[in-house]
């Protein structure tokens, strides 16, 4: 179809993972680590394609991009080891637009702030430093569920409110300034290109 469909909404996340296959979520990845090792530019050119026949579907995708352009940028193995299985699309990860903070601890380091994303099938969240240039790793299975909340379209991706305050995570989990940076510039390219693909299927609709 080429506009989302009325009634209950089909959750994008099971569809999207079977773009793995044909190399799509891996399409900024490096070769050496599953990928195709694309430009942002051709990857923008299939999330706008994709979105032509489901809005929903390129917004998971266009997520999971922005957050392995942050893994690929990173010199240490321990967030890099995510890339073969995100590229596969044995796991699906997400760019959390809305920075948050982070607290040094004795051992580890808390988080704190409140986001607004996609949570079906989603298995990491990529977010950055409300203060500073930093990014974080956050695995889905820390954080609770919070209220769904209401869309005027691309109902299927059923964002939800998440507290982060309290959630902890490890030394590894950090990211450098670069991936950063490079995961904020490719959510903004990825989410344009959805705009465009949904903009182009609706004027051939009409």
């Amino acid at each position: 179809p080429r506009t989302e469909p009325h009634g209950a909404p089909e959750p994008p996340a099971p569809t999207a993972k079977t773009l793995g296959d044909p190399g799509v979520l891996g399409a900024l990845t490096p070769p050496d680590a599953g990928g195709l090792g694309l430009e942002l530019r051709t990857a923008a050119l299939l999330v706008e394609e994709l979105a032509r026949a489901s809005g929903a579907v390129a917004a998971v995708v266009a997520g999971h991009l922005a957050a392995t352009a942050a893994l690929t940028a990173q010199t240490r193995s321990a967030p890099r080891r995510w890339l073969p299985l995100l590229a596969r699309g044995e796991r699906l990860a997400t760019f959390l637009d809305e920075p948050i903070a982070l607290l040094a601890e004795a051992d580890a380091h808390r988080l704190s702030g409140r986001v607004t994303a996609t949570t079906a099938g989603i298995d990491l969240f990529v977010a950055a430093e409300r203060a500073g240039d930093r990014g974080v790793l956050i695995e889905r299975a820390t954080v609770g569920s919070g209220d769904v909340v209401g869309t005027l379209g691309l109902r299927g991706l059923a964002p939800r409110d998440l507290d982060l305050d309290g959630v902890r995570v490890g030394e590894t989990a950090l990211l450098g300034a670069p991936g950063t940076v490079h995961a904020q510039h490719t959510a903004l390219i990825a989410t344009a290109a959805v705009a465009v693909g949904i903009a182009q299927a609706a004027f051939e609709a009409a």
